[in-house]
């Protein structure tokens, strides 16, 4: 990515957007810098003959590079660079970590946040306590129905406005820059129909 479409070669991480086409069944794309171990998260959640897109901020390897890891069947992937954070932007990249997991059975990096209730973020998987605003990836699966899902800073108001809508038994990602609570939470507030809901960590502004 480096060095190609604009991007400088010495910035820390860079906004694509990735659409997956033409998959073969369901599965997810991960992106990730690519000197660094595969994470357990994921950016992009796709089906069978329907393109699906999402907004990623990833971190780039030393290279340059970013890795994009497919599972769990073969489809074609389309990258378009958007934009990059240089080096003392403020943003800091993270390689990319689970937070928040409702499903049964799942698993987050540290155990923690495997149900309901505020999602603490600050002190997890390299974002420091005084850290002012996250860049999550929020994940609805396995609805009942039709809603939309909303994230805001756990000591303000609840806002009119969605981060997520999704649909009954799809999988529906999306890429979510929220602020963070004086306590380092964010809360995630669910209409109208009950779904599991999965957040993955790639970075925070200071």
């Amino acid at each position: 990515v480096a060095g190609r479409g604009g991007v400088p070669a010495d910035v820390d991480a860079v906004v694509v957007n990735v659409t997956a086409d033409g998959g073969h069944g369901s599965g997810f794309v991960t992106a990730y810098a690519c000197d660094a171990p595969q994470p357990l998260a994921s950016n992009l959640n796709f089906t069978a003959s329907t393109p699906t897109a999402n907004t990623v901020v990833t971190e780039l390897s030393a290279a340059g590079t970013v890795c994009l890891y497919v599972a769990t069947s073969a489809v074609n992937l389309i990258v378009d660079v958007n934009g990059y954070f240089p080096t003392g932007s403020g943003y800091n990249a993270l390689a990319p970590a689970r937070l928040l997991d409702t499903r049964p059975g799942e698993a987050t990096i540290d155990g923690a946040q495997l149900g309901a209730g505020m999602l603490p973020v600050a002190g997890r998987a390299g974002v420091p306590a005084d850290a002012v605003s996250v860049v999550l990836n929020v994940t609805a699966d396995g609805a009942a129905g039709t809603g939309f899902v909303t994230v805001y800073a756990c000591d303000a108001p609840r806002p009119l406005a969605s981060n997520l809508n999704f649909v009954a038994d799809t999988a529906t990602p999306n890429a979510v820059i929220s602020k963070l609570s004086a306590d380092g939470t964010v809360c995630l507030y669910v209409a109208t129909s009950p779904v599991n809901l999965i957040a993955d960590v790639s970075g925070y502004f200071g």
